[in-house]
């Protein structure tokens, strides 16, 4: 098992391919493995929101992780989603996972049950103690309902297992206090997942982004990521208008599924998997297809 010697850079949340709601395209997920790592991406997570892990099976996220550490085969390294309203269960994902041979776990906070802040601290402390693998917080407080305040980040930051966290809150004040407290700890990594913030949180010190548009188009986020980095304005400007048109591909339809139906329509229109969706929903229908594929012909994208 590869160790991660530094945590930076774009890591696609990869969607989870589907045969049928209950069954794992691997074939589908390993073109997409090899889709963004020639994009020159610098890691993969699985079994994140963009991934519908809530929706599959203990056997189909098996698979999951086991297709992506093969296709990978330690050319990036694979962060793994552990996340499960059960302490019990989480603590076997990650023993899962250190088995199948990843690198990293991602862990939100326990859902359904609201957590106190004491309690969250004891929660990360407990998973990290039970785990030899480095652990990401994910904070998401739309979907968890639980939010991850700057001084529970900073109180659990303290144990050496906690490598740095995944926001996807959006807020751009968080973002910032947090980039602002870690920015002299070189083993706390803070990620943004709100892909049109990617370049501001590179340009104060963050470690790079976690965005479901790289699963689309890899080569334009690390593109931005590395203007970012050199402080190339004019790049970061270009091509931060690029990122906003891709965001057109997930406004379709009229629930909070259209971001994971977007993605899924537009790898299906580029050949790589189904648009197959997961538990309760449904794929687009022709009139959604059709718009999604004028918009990515008109970025060139297919």
């Amino acid at each position: 098992m590869a160790k991660i010697k530094k945590m930076h850079g774009i890591i696609p949340p990869l969607v989870t391919p589907l045969i049928k709601p209950d069954r794992v395209d691997r074939a589908g997920l390993r073109r997409l493995v090899n889709h963004v790592l020639d994009g020159g991406v610098h890691g993969v997570f699985v079994l994140g929101s963009t991934g519908e892990f809530p929706s599959l099976t203990p056997a189909m996220k098996k698979a999951v992780i086991e297709t992506a550490v093969e296709e990978v085969n330690g050319r990036v390294p694979v962060y793994a989603g552990v996340s499960d309203p059960s302490y019990l269960q989480v603590i076997k994902n990650i023993e899962l996972v250190e088995r199948i041979g990843g690198d990293a776990v991602v862990v939100l906070p326990p859902f359904y049950y609201p957590l106190g802040g004491d309690e969250l601290v004891d929660f990360y402390g407990r998973v990290a103690s039970n785990s030899r693998l480095p652990l990401l917080l994910y904070n998401i407080p739309s979907l968890t309902k639980t939010h991850l305040d700057h001084d529970i980040v900073v109180r659990i930051s303290a144990n050496e297992r906690v490598a740095g966290i995944k926001d996807s809150h959006g807020d751009m004040t968080y973002l910032q206090g947090l980039l602002q407290h870690f920015k002299n700890r070189p083993d706390f990594h803070v990620f943004i997942g709100v892909e049109t913030l990617i370049a501001e949180a590179v340009l104060f010190h963050g470690a790079g982004g976690i965005p479901g548009g790289a699963n689309i188009a890899p080569d334009l986020f690390v593109n931005l990521y590395n203007a970012a980095r050199k402080r190339d304005f004019k790049t970061v400007d270009r091509l931060q208008a690029q990122v906003i048109y891709l965001n057109s591909l997930y406004r379709h339809g009229r629930f909070w599924s259209s971001y994971l139906k977007g993605v899924k329509t537009a790898l299906s229109l580029m050949g790589i998997c189904s648009d197959q969706m997961s538990g309760a929903f449904d794929r687009f229908h022709e009139p959604e297809r059709a718009a999604i594929r004028m918009e990515m012909k008109q970025m060139g994208l297919i």
